[in-house]
């Protein structure tokens, strides 16, 4: 057999290819005492590469009819790295087609260009029998691999291929047995670097081009890509008592002198500005005596203002002042902000408390108001810009919101010297009400309670609301308005829009406080509440008030509200002489106002039983407690935000409670649930041929008859006209007879009807970029409404008349 030379391991041999210049390596036959002892050995020159430690030959098995008979082609590639580990072969059997001739020994080999490649494959070129060697960029390289051999002496003709596994390798079970049994176990060869021998292999056949990845792809770590990414955080503002020092880095110049400044203030020493500009900020001691100085400037490498040069104070405050000429009002609002956005209403004794442990500084009452009101125009906007807002707002809201009523009243602008000033408008008053509150009160209490509170910020105003309740005795916003106060007007202003376009059915039940601007619109026939039956009640919660206030009784203002509250005729005239009894004064007081206008014995059941406007529960529940701190653009947009959230609450509780199969809400149920219990305990005597009349005796009333009268839904006890749900009596009559109390149920109550208020939901209004544009007059505030009086306005806690 012939035997393949060996490569003269660093020499390069150029080949007289004529059509190739590249450096070819020519096989050279091995010395005898070098040749292996079995066929198809192949030993790896290792590379030239300092820290390449080898290179090492792996071929792919085939099935036997691809093998080959005899030494084949190889392409190689060095790697060009300095650092790869070694240069690994994978020869790969071909079929005898592509099997090259043994008259063609050279191999063509191309170097890789990467420098971090971690092996090299080599490729036969199938269409060349000649081995070009490229010598690599990073350092040379040079493959030696040992000839293929017998025991027997060289021969030009090829030698048949064994025509088993077996007769290559009798031991073998399989590929993987073949595999391991012709080169070695893997994890051996690794462990035996030291050991130079090379593995034993079949005869090797070309592989294809090897894909040499670019550099950032082979050397990934991936605990580093696993990590989480490390952004520049920078506090805002540096802590007050963190102190400051050279090298500390801020986002911009803002924030470095908050920090400069903060710390001056905690420490109690003071400095004045000596350079300030766009790049610099130097300071010095205001003590003439005192080195301190301290410079900060703008980085253009790291984008950041650095503290480069302080130096420290050699000064000292003995006394501790209750102010700082560095604390104004503007260092107070950036401290505050978040103390005010979670709540408005915060009062002044927290804030001065708050200063006070962070500061340590004790500041005027008058120095907090204005921070606070510093801090909500830097979080909602200031008043002015707010009335400038607010058209397009309203805008929006009928845009996200179809079917949105909104009415608003305004004055004509007009110079200094009495012009007219085209293009402006001046704040009047405004109504609004959305439409799925308006498409919701009918299936609600028809009821409607109506109240105002003041306005708290720069300017004056009231804030009109309208709510009813529903079948489970939740709150239910109708509409809003603000006006200039609680003027015949404006309430006339409000009632009519309110009754126009929410509330025009029939038999509507008006509840409000006794003041006689109501009254007045009330009974106004432009307003419309007399076209159709309606009625208007007094608040009892006012009444009691306003008893207080003449009569300054403690005790007889439980008896008036003991007297509102009596569901019967009977239990009204025990208060009622009880009164009389006490104080006559009291009791002609008391009988000046009509009955049915405060006492629910005598209201016929229009009042379903709610006694107060519910003007506080209102703003806790409905409406966020801050709403009136707020500027009026801010403030109408949380009376969308706060009922989007409500409808959609109270309807999935709502859709729970009608696909569980409960026909009535809570409240109805857990009242009939008890009527039920009770009526059992009732003695029924029939008094009629027609089933219309029953005298029931109540055993858990000492002696106690009640007449039922089912036609006409009269129980002497009251219940059932007030509420409009049957009493005890009144299951127990209907028992009797075997008819079903459900019937006299008012349909409020029913979970379908609860349903059908929240069943659409409000739209979500979009960021601000896709409002539609507002092209009308400019709106501006009415200078009129401009508070006079100095510092925050006082607390109402009711309307009184």
């Amino acid at each position: 057999m012939k035997i393949l030379d060996r490569f003269p391991a660093g020499k390069d041999v150029h080949s007289s290819h004529p059509q190739n210049t590249s450096p070819q390596i020519r096989p050279q036959l091995t010395p005898p005492q070098f040749r292996p002892q079995h066929a198809s050995h192949f030993h790896s020159q290792p590379s030239s590469s300092k820290n390449a430690p080898y290179t090492q030959f792996r071929p792919q098995l085939t099935s036997p009819q691809f093998r080959p008979q005899h030494a084949s082609h190889f392409h190689s590639q060095p790697s060009s790295s300095k650092n790869a580990p070694y240069t690994q072969f994978r020869p790969q059997l071909i079929s005898p087609q592509f099997r090259p001739q043994l008259t063609s020994p050279h191999f063509h080999s191309q170097p890789s260009s990467s420098k971090n490649a971690p092996y090299t494959r080599f490729h036969p070129q199938e269409t060349s029998p000649h081995f070009h060697s490229q010598s690599s960029s990073s350092s040379s390289f040079t493959f030696a691999p040992y000839a293929q051999q017998e025991d027997e002496e060289e021969s030009s003709t090829p030698q048949e291929e064994p025509s088993t596994q077996k007769d290559v390798g009798d031991e073998s079970d399989n590929d993987l047995d073949f595999y391991e049994q012709l080169f070695g176990n893997d994890d051996d060869y690794e462990d035996d670097e030291e050991d130079e021998e090379s593995q034993h292999c079949q005869q090797p056949s070309p592989l294809r081009e090897a894909y040499n990845p670019p550099n950032h792809m082979r050397n990934l770590d991936l605990e580093i890509i696993d990590q989480p990414t490390e952004t520049l955080r920078l506090p805002q503002s540096l802590p007050v008592d963190a102190g400051i020092e050279a090298g500390m880095q801020f986002h911009d110049k803002a924030d470095c002198v908050r920090a400069i400044r903060h710390y001056h203030i905690k420490q109690s020493l003071d400095y004045a500005v000596k350079q300030s500009d766009s790049d610099r900020y130097v300071i010095k001691c205001v003590h003439t005596q005192c080195p301190f100085s301290l410079r900060a400037s703008y980085r253009k490498k790291s984008e950041r203002w650095v503290i480069g040069r302080i130096s420290s104070h050699t000064c000292a405050s003995l006394v501790l002042s209750h102010d700082h000429r560095k604390l104004d009002a503007n260092v107070i609002c950036d401290s505050i902000v978040s103390l005010v956005r979670n709540d408005i209403s915060v009062k002044m004794d927290v804030i001065i408390a708050h200063v006070k442990e962070k500061f340590n500084c004790t500041i005027t009452y008058r120095k907090a108001w204005i921070a606070k009101n510093k801090a909500i125009e830097k979080i909602y906007g200031g008043c002015e810009q707010s009335y400038h807002d607010l058209p397009q707002w309203l805008m929006v809201m009928q845009s996200y919101l179809p079917g949105t009523v909104v009415q608003m009243e305004t004055l004509p602008a007009a110079f200094p010297n009495g012009s007219h000033c085209p293009g402006d408008m001046i704040f009047h008053r405004l109504f609004w009400a959305f439409h799925l509150c308006i498409k919701g009160f009918p299936y609600c209490k028809p009821i409607v309670q109506v109240d105002g509170t003041w306005l708290y910020g720069k300017y004056k105003g009231t804030l009109l609301i309208a709510v009813t309740q529903d079948g489970n005795n939740n709150i239910f916003p109708l509409a809003f308005a603000i006006v200039e106060g609680q003027t015949k007007d404006a309430w006339s202003f409000f009632l009519k829009n309110l009754r126009r376009h929410v509330t025009p059915q029939p038999n509507i039940c008006l509840i409000s406080d006794c003041n006689p601007s109501i009254k007045s619109a009330y009974d106004n026939p432009e307003n419309g509440w007399n076209d159709t039956p309606s009625t208007h009640v007094y608040c009892l919660r006012h009444i009691a008030i306003n008893f207080m206030r003449e009569i300054k009784d403690k005790q007889l203002r439980e008896t008036v509200v003991n007297m509102g509250y009596a569901i019967n005729e009977p239990l009204f005239r025990k208060y009622h002489d009880e009164i009389r009894l006490n104080n006559l004064e009291a009791l002609r007081w008391i009988d000046n106002i009509p009955r049915e206008k405060w006492t629910r014995a005598y209201g016929g059941g229009c009042r379903w039983g709610h006694m107060t406007t519910n003007i506080y529960e209102t703003m806790n529940f409905v409406l966020n407690k801050d709403t009136r701190h707020r500027p009026i653009t801010s403030l109408v947009q949380s009376t969308y935000y706060s009922c989007g959230p409500l409808f959609a609450t109270r309807g999935r509780q709502a859709a729970t409670m009608l696909d569980s199969g409960q026909d009535y809400t809570e409240q109805c149920k857990n009242q009939i649930t008890d009527a039920v219990h009770k009526a059992s305990t009732h003695q029924v005597v029939q008094f009629d041929q027609v089933n219309h009349t029953f005298s029931i005796r109540d055993e858990g009333r000492p002696m106690q008859i009640f007449k039922v009268n089912l036609r006409e839904k009269w129980c002497d006890c009251g219940t059932l006209q007030a509420l409009h749900l049957p009493c005890s009596h009144v299951i127990a009559a209907c028992s009797s007879v075997r008819q079903a109390y459900q019937v006299y149920i008012s349909d409020v109550y029913k979970v379908a009807n609860v349903f059908r208020i929240y069943d659409e939901s409000f739209a979500v209004v979009q960021d601000k970029g896709y409002w539609p544009q507002y092209q009308g007059n400019k709106l501006w505030v009415n200078p009129n409404m401009r508070r006079i009086d100095k510092g925050r306005p006082k607390s109402d806690h009711a309307t009184l008349v």
